[in-house]
């Protein structure tokens, strides 16, 4: 082989290697997380312009808002976002605290594969990501203690909160109770342990139920906001009588209230004809953060020299501390 020879046949080796690249960043992108819904953000939640450091450019002020999260990453620091549905919003586009996100469970969760799992229903920290799937974290009520990570297919998750299944215990079963203050949980009589269950110091003991026995092993089901289906030594917990139960403090649920900002009553109010450019300060030359879109219910809420400060009626978002949001008067 000559010299030509080689040079065309290694430039053909990169280009190959540079298509492929490009498929599998394409593949990866295709693959991404989106997650779209209404939800209630965090009033606390700000909006930052970058992934990295940044500033805050819109805040959630805790109602209902129409949203779009995207681009989760491995660490899932921030995540961007958009709201707004086309019609009828203020469409705001940065980045969130990944964490801050209110994700819920549509489906269970895997923790440890076959055997923990976290529930269906049930509110979850976005804590990582990879191509098609979320890691997710959930700390578990009393009286079970501690944090459960697990992942699943993006799928999984939805912004919209909902009612956990119930379950009926099986007439047959029997009660355990866990009352130290852990018990070491496992695969298989005599397998591996897979799992440490801590009891919260609220709320007692730790009721399961078993429906089958093997020597000095029994096989345990706990269906709440975690659940688990393993295996434990018999002599690690305290049996109940058949047929018996046993009641105990759970933690307590709540529903978060929605938050709305305190707006003058006497403020005027139109809707947009047109989708309209919107920045953090009356010029031309300011960052346009946003866009109010077509058919928008919009408070007017001060002029100057023909900028108009301006709000969202619905107030699902509105501008970072000490900022507004500013349009061009002659737009509205």
């Amino acid at each position: 082989m000559n010299d030509r020879s080689l040079r065309i046949g290694l430039v053909g080796v990169m280009a190959s290697l540079a298509g492929s690249a490009g498929i599998s960043r394409a593949d990866d992108a295709a693959q991404s997380c989106v997650i779209r819904g209404e939800a209630a953000m965090p009033s606390t939640l700000s909006i930052y312009d970058k992934e990295q450091e940044g500033r805050r450019i819109a805040r959630f002020t805790g109602g209902k808002t129409p949203i779009v999260a995207s681009n989760f990453s491995a660490s899932a620091r921030r995540v961007a976002v958009e709201t707004g549905i086309g019609t009828g919003g203020f469409r705001i586009k940065g980045f969130v605290e990944a964490s801050q996100l209110p994700l819920y469970t549509a489906k269970t969760v895997p923790v440890v594969a076959n055997h923990v799992w976290i529930g269906t229903q049930q509110q979850v920290s976005a804590t990582g990501a990879a191509p098609g799937r979320l890691k997710v974290k959930r700390a578990a009520r009393p009286p079970v203690q501690g944090n459960f990570t697990g992942s699943a297919a993006c799928s999984a998750f939805t912004f919209t909160p909902g009612v956990p299944p119930g379950w009926n215990v099986p007439g047959h079963a029997r009660g355990y109770v866990v009352k130290q203050s852990s018990v070491e949980l496992y695969d298989a009589p005599n397998g591996k342990p897979i799992q440490t269950l801590s009891r919260s110091p609220e709320g007692g003991g730790i009721l399961l139920y078993s429906t089958e026995q093997r020597d000095a092993w029994v096989r345990l089901e706990y269906r709440d906001d975690i659940v688990i289906e393993a295996w434990a030594k018999k002599s690690e917990l305290s049996a109940l009588p058949p047929g018996e139960t046993m009641d105990y403090q759970r933690g307590a649920t709540s529903q978060r209230g929605l938050p709305r900002l305190a707006v003058q009553e006497a403020v005027r109010t139109l809707k947009t004809r047109q989708e309209i450019p919107i920045r953090t300060e009356p010029k031309e030359s300011a960052p346009v953060v946003g866009r109010i879109e077509p058919d928008t219910e919009t408070m007017v809420m001060d002029i100057v020299a023909g900028w108009t400060s301006v709000l969202p009626k619905s107030l699902h978002v509105a501008p970072a501390e000490g900022e507004q949001f500013w349009v061009p008067s002659n737009k509205l």
